[in-house]
């Protein structure tokens, strides 16, 4: 009669070479997923249900209403050698995600609304092991990413709406030292998963990460108005994470970019229409943010916020934001998220929709916005 080891050892088939025996690839696929939902008050009770500003608002879009945000399904294996990762969502934060698509056969935001991740992996057996990934993935820029449970926040900053949350295209990353690794990326553009023009953007990210400290400094640049190949918008970001105590996180970020040939935007008060569209229009965003475990399952998170785009150029107002957001985060299970936040927005210009409505039937602006979210999430 066997052994019970060896009938073990007999259901796992040898590895190739005498190596150690290879576990069965359906063994190592995991499923994952989430639900994201919301309910968020806004002061200004704005006539068409929005918070934010057109294009933004990946999290608590709808005013005055429980939404959903997103819900998350996917199957991913680790490339070992080979893998891959397929993510499919729904909700108000995937619409948005996917508005900028461009249209055209095979295109569109019809086309690309329910994926999230779709990406191929393998491992290749150089020094520490090259990752190469290839189709649509998370970007490789910024802190806050658009998981809102991964975030210490539930809203997101003006300057992460603002630069790619997914990219599609091809990415190498390699581990050079212990707690150093550096990635380059070769997409079609910004967050889209078809391309506006016949160029491509290339990007690339150097990050530390330590016991006590964490910073990242990444850059992407490549043509992104449509039908032109030559016209460059270019973004580097810079961010910092610092494990002050063992209760305390502080956080760091900054972004700058620049756009060429802004297609639309406002004109800067004062400005001369005459005088067209500029060559070069540049944005910033600062942010700084603190995290404090006030109780083993309780959090509360602060960030603070500039974000200045005087020509607009990527949010088609010349404006700058000032933003705070308070958090009080709640971990009952861990499979459950929960969080309560007040957040205020001003801008020097009246972008934030009001409850009244014009001649034309579109809301009136101001100047800013306060809001109230209550966010849960619930995953696996």
């Amino acid at each position: 009669m066997a052994s019970a080891a060896g009938v073990a050892s007999a259901d796992v088939p040898a590895a190739p070479f005498g190596g150690a025996p290879e576990v069965p690839i359906w063994k190592r696929v995991e499923a994952h997923g989430y639900v994201d939902v919301y309910a968020a008050y806004n002061a200004n009770r704005p006539a068409d249900g929005a918070s934010f500003l057109p294009g933004t608002g990946t999290t608590a879009k709808r005013a005055g209403e429980i939404g959903l945000g997103q819900a998350a399904l996917g199957v991913s294996l680790d490339p070992a050698p080979v893998g891959f990762n397929l993510t499919l969502h729904v909700g108000s934060g995937a619409t948005i995600l996917h508005e900028a698509e461009p249209v055209g056969p095979g295109l569109g935001p019809g086309a690309w609304n329910l994926v999230q991740r779709a990406t191929v992996a393998g491992k290749v057996p150089i020094g520490r092991g090259l990752i190469v990934e290839a189709g649509i993935m998370p970007s490789h820029l910024g802190f806050e990413g658009y998981a809102s449970q991964g975030n210490w926040s539930y809203t997101r900053s003006w300057m992460a709406e603002y630069s790619p949350y997914f990219q599609t295209g091809v990415r190498l990353e390699y581990e050079v030292a212990p707690a150093f690794t550096a990635g380059l990326y070769l997409v079609n553009g910004w967050q889209t998963v078809g391309d506006v023009n016949r160029g491509k953007s290339v990007g690339a990210r150097l990050a530390y990460e330590g016991e006590r400290l964490i910073v990242a400094i990444a850059g992407l640049a490549g043509p992104e108005q449509p039908n032109d190949d030559t016209s460059v918008r270019a973004i580097a970001d810079l961010h910092a994470v610092v494990k002050a105590t063992g209760w305390l996180r502080l956080a760091a970020a900054v972004d700058v970019g620049v756009d060429h040939r802004s297609p639309s935007r406002a004109l800067v008060p004062g400005e001369d229409a005459a005088a067209g569209v500029p060559s070069a229009a540049g944005w910033y965003g600062v942010a700084g943010y603190a995290r404090a475990a006030v109780l083993p399952f309780l959090s509360v998170a602060a960030r603070g916020e500039v974000f200045g785009d005087p020509r607009g150029a990527v949010s088609a107002y010349g404006q700058r934001i000032v933003e705070g957001t308070f958090t009080l985060e709640g971990r009952p299970h861990e499979a459950i998220v929960i969080k309560l936040e007040g957040r205020y927005d001003r801008s020097t210009t009246p972008v934030f929709g009001l409850s009244r409505l014009l001649a034309s039937a579109t809301p009136d602006r101001g100047r800013d916005q306060a809001l109230v979210v209550l966010g849960a999430v619930a995953r696996f």
